[in-house]
């Protein structure tokens, strides 16, 4: 018995330059399999980018699978490089520097963070087309031709003012201490004499000594039981206590 083998068949997928030069090696696959395209090997003519492949004047980008039925050649296309503009910045009254951007034509640019120094009690205010024009309201800008963006300044806001030490800017943070607030070890804590309706127990006892060793036993008596109008039980307890 003679049995058949049988084997793919293999095709060759060509690349051919265009306008380009240089070269990109042919590739062999089975046929009727597919084929992923290749990044561009080629150098581009002066003036021009890569922009895709061509397959029998059909356009194919770079990482799409094709199918190859038979011998194949890829052809790369070329478009003209895009123009492009330069994206200035002046500092406008601040200081430092930031280079210039290239931006292509046609695309929208996005306004950058302020790359200047502010002069002393001024701050970034935006962006403008001008010194003293308006500022830039939006976010992004469509570039056309070369252009140059002037930092905007303002007077910048006063830091509040503390008002328990106004020459120092206050602090939300610090917690305000109430020295009357019992707790406050801080705070010395101050016990006031209680006021008392007539003279102490001490006060009475000296004048009651007083009294007998100036008047004797008679003047005490006029004292204690006249003008103070006191009895003896209360002469005793006096006595007793002190």
């Amino acid at each position: 018995t003679v049995t058949a083998v049988w084997q793919f068949i293999k095709v060759t997928v060509s690349f051919a330059a265009g306008e380009g030069t240089g070269t990109m090696d042919s590739v062999q696959v089975d046929k009727g399999s597919s084929y992923t395209l290749p990044v561009n090997g080629f150098t581009a003519p002066d003036g021009k980018r890569f922009k895709s492949w061509s397959i029998g004047g059909n356009p194919a980008s770079v990482g799409a699978s094709i199918v190859i039925n038979g011998n194949t050649t890829v052809t790369a296309v070329w478009e003209d490089l895009p123009t492009m503009h330069a994206v200035s910045f002046n500092a406008n009254g601040g200081t430092g520097s930031k280079a210039a951007e290239q931006v292509e034509h046609g695309t929208y640019f996005t306004l950058p963070a302020n790359p200047f120094t502010a002069l002393d009690g001024k701050e970034f205010a935006g962006w403008a087309f001008t010194a003293n024009g308006s500022k830039i309201d939006s976010a992004t800008i469509q570039i056309n031709n070369d252009v140059t963006l002037f930092a905007l300044w303002k007077d910048a806001e006063s830091a509040p003012v503390d008002p328990v030490n106004p020459d120092e800017p206050g602090n939300p943070d610090q917690p305000e201490i109430n020295p009357d607030e019992p707790g406050n070890p801080d705070q010395p804590e101050i016990n006031p004499v209680e006021e008392k309706g007539g003279l102490s127990g001490g006060a009475i006892a000296g004048i009651v000594i007083g009294s007998v060793a100036v008047v004797g036993v008679g003047g005490f008596a006029l004292f204690w039981f006249v003008i103070k109008k006191k009895t003896w039980a209360e002469f005793i307890v006096l006595f007793k206590k002190h």
